[in-house]
């Protein structure tokens, strides 16, 4: 009985998977229904028996997108590791969208696409944001051990990501990626300013 609901969810990944290779190559608006099928080896009707339609399939894949990037990001709070080291580990995974080609070129379609549905947008980001930032609950801990002064985790949580994606993934996306070594110092730069700003 454990079989079927195993099948599902493989032709699922199966569409999700197709998904992402043709809106990478052809872009939303381009990219059919009938593409993603035959590109994850299944009937029309299998895809939109799993999806109502394209705008929900590309929300999914945006979805599992970023979902992939905040495994990325859950990284606990460590008293015995220097601050510094573990916010760089943070920025790093926020860095791994620009570095990865593919993610990169979806991020690309995605925010082209959102300019002209910016319901789409609004919907992804909240399907988002149902996951807690695990940075949030880094500063919370940092709080409670006076490692750091975070009376908002929030707002600090969303002034770090907003400084790294200003500074490093929004030049990668708009196609003005950086040399590695200028990436380091922004970087270095970032968390010191952060720290800074933030000292118990």
């Amino acid at each position: 009985m454990s079989a079927k609901p195993s099948s599902t969810s493989r032709k699922r990944e199966d569409i999700l998977d197709a998904a992402v290779e043709a809106f990478q190559q052809d872009g939303y608006e381009k990219t059919s229904m009938d593409r993603i099928a035959d590109l994850a080896n299944a009937s029309k009707r299998t895809v939109y028996n799993h999806f109502d339609s394209k705008a929900e399939l590309f929300q999914q894949v945006l979805t599992r997108l970023f979902a992939e990037l905040s495994v990325l990001k859950d990284i606990p709070w460590n008293s015995e590791l220097p601050l510094a080291e573990q916010l760089e580990a943070f920025a790093r995974a926020k860095l791994a969208m620009q570095s990865n080609p593919s993610w990169l070129r979806l991020s690309r379609v995605a925010f082209a696409e959102f300019i002209h549905q910016p319901d789409l947008a609004r919907e992804t980001m909240e399907r988002i944001h149902e996951r807690e930032d695990s940075l949030v609950q880094w500063l919370r801990e940092a709080h409670k051990a006076d490692g750091l002064r975070v009376p908002d985790p929030e707002l600090s949580a969303q002034v770090f990501w907003g400084a790294v994606s200003g500074s490093v993934v929004w030049p990668a996306i708009l196609g003005q990626e950086l040399p590695e070594h200028q990436v380091d110092r922004l970087v270095a730069a970032l968390v010191d300013t952060f720290l800074r700003a933030h000292r118990a």
